[in-house]
């Protein structure tokens, strides 16, 4: 690749201390979900245990040989992060998490504090549930379980950084904002032939779509879903030649991703693009030889204005400040050392506006440098998938 002895006497203890509050969507922090409750009792919001110090939900009160459960649904791909507690008896009654009726690994018993667990939701409709159960006798501790701060961010939220193996077979990476690996979409497959050159949105739809080359110059666009699909395909450029595409992004500022050409040489050109994949005007960035190779295009200074990443083979990095006009309005060193470190594409990993650096060495390593408007680095950290 490149880049878990119910009593009445305890029933009470649960009306008195644990008055309910609220819808369990508030209850958890995610009232955009639906949720339902059932089982031989109902989960219910309150306020006297929470991780947040606000309120979380709470399992209802049950007997042996029973259990509650609350649930909600996802129609899309994206993370699940939440966290839960459970006071029980130990190694027989659980607090339990399943994905479309599959346990997940993880379940707690006995007592067990607050503690974060992060899944990943694959693309398509799955049902989320969390279930307190009890086994056939004895009532230890509080006898119940809590969830509180459900957060769910679709994969149409979270960065994708694409990946291609040498069998053609291309992957998305999804990232958060602090550049943590959080799963994978298997996007559609094209022949070996075909290299991912750039990604960019091109029609305007806020999710990115390929741009993919042959070495003997043929170029095309797949309009892309947010589950890592192609939509539909356009032909970008159709005869042979020598150019390659080096990056994908938005110079002119119409939201539209322009496509950046090289020549092995170092000429370099703009095409502005149309939201349909046709090109609307051409432009030369640089006219005559250089060994400095563009890597990325992204929005460094914060303009609205895609700039330019440079490099040299041995790892000098620069930044060009565009104009809407493809033309150089100034250039700032971001990397003025020597190292084997690649940069594979730049992307708005934190959200913040500005372009980040995605690096690579020769055996694979990943990391991220989040930037600063000034193409100085704010933090770095390794891209590890988990």
């Amino acid at each position: 690749l490149m880049v878990r002895t119910f009593s009445t006497g305890l029933a009470a203890v649960y009306s008195l201390n644990y008055a309910s509050i609220g819808s369990i969507g508030d209850a958890v922090d995610a009232p955009k979900l639906t949720w339902t409750t059932g089982g031989n009792a109902n989960w219910f919001g309150q306020t006297a245990m929470t991780h947040d110090g606000s309120d979380a939900a709470q399992s209802g009160p049950i007997g042996d040989n029973a259990q509650t459960w609350m649930q909600a649904s996802v129609t899309e791909a994206g993370n699940l992060s939440f966290w839960w507690k459970v006071s029980s008896e130990s190694g027989y009654d659980y607090l339990r998490f399943y994905i479309d009726g599959t346990e997940q690994a993880g379940s707690i018993s006995g007592t067990v504090n607050w503690q974060q667990k992060t899944f990943f939701i694959p693309a398509g409709s799955h049902t989320l549930r969390w279930t307190y159960a009890k086994d056939s006798s004895a009532a230890i501790s509080s006898d119940c379980g809590w969830v509180d701060q459900v957060t769910f961010i679709p994969s149409s939220d979270l960065t994708k950084l694409h990946w291609q193996s040498s069998s053609g077979q291309a992957t998305a990476w999804l990232l958060n904002t602090n550049a943590s690996f959080m799963g994978s979409l298997a996007v559609s497959s094209a022949p070996s032939t075909w290299q991912i050159k750039a990604a960019g949105d091109i029609n305007k739809d806020g999710i990115a779509d390929l741009i993919w080359q042959l070495p003997t110059g043929q170029a095309v666009c797949w309009f892309m879903n947010s589950d890592g699909s192609r939509r539909s395909s356009t032909n970008i450029y159709t005869g042979t030649t020598a150019w390659q595409i080096k990056a994908a992004g938005d110079i002119d500022g119409d939201g539209i991703a322009d496509i950046i050409w090289q020549l092995p040489a170092g000429q370099a050109a703009c095409w502005f693009m149309n939201s349909n994949g046709t090109i609307k005007a051409s432009a030369n960035i640089y006219t005559s030889a250089t060994t400095w190779q563009i890597k990325a295009a992204g929005e460094v200074d914060g303009d609205g204005i895609a700039d330019l990443i440079w490099q040299l083979p041995t790892g000098q990095v620069a930044c060009w400040l565009m104009n809407p006009n493809a033309t150089l309005k100034a250039g700032i060193n971001i990397y003025t050392g020597l190292t084997p470190w690649q940069i594979r594409t730049a992307g708005n990993i934190d959200k913040n506006g500005l372009a980040d650096l995605i690096w690579q060495l020769p055996t694979g390593q990943v990391a991220c440098w989040l930037m600063n408007s000034n193409g100085v680095i704010r933090s770095s950290s390794y891209l590890n998938q988990a």
